[in-house]
């Protein structure tokens, strides 16, 4: 912001899955040793478009947009967590 590097990502999702959250900051997945299903999920950013397996169910750890509280949500839906998994890694510069 300004020219100078913001340290807290933000999230807005405009139809969320489950349709409970809609804006978090700081998200965070935490896997577990019963992160046992995967998914592939087909993700794009910009003009790139690749698919990448992914692990759930895990632990989104995140401040919730609305009332500025952190919470805790274990996300056990395959699209749920393709979703929430792509949205963390394009605010956090590690998706290529």
């Amino acid at each position: 912001m300004d020219g100078g590097r913001m340290r807290e990502s933000f999230i807005y999702l405009c139809n969320p899955v489950g349709g409970d959250i809609v804006s978090v900051l700081n998200a965070r997945y935490v896997l577990t040793g019963s992160s046992k299903e995967s998914v592939s999920c087909v993700e794009t950013y910009g003009n790139v478009t690749k698919t990448i397996v992914r692990s759930y169910p895990f632990s989104l750890k995140y401040i919730c947009g609305q009332t500025f509280t952190q919470r805790t949500r274990v996300v056990r839906d395959a699209v749920e967590a393709c979703t929430w998994l792509h949205a963390i890694d394009i605010v956090e510069s590690v998706w290529d």
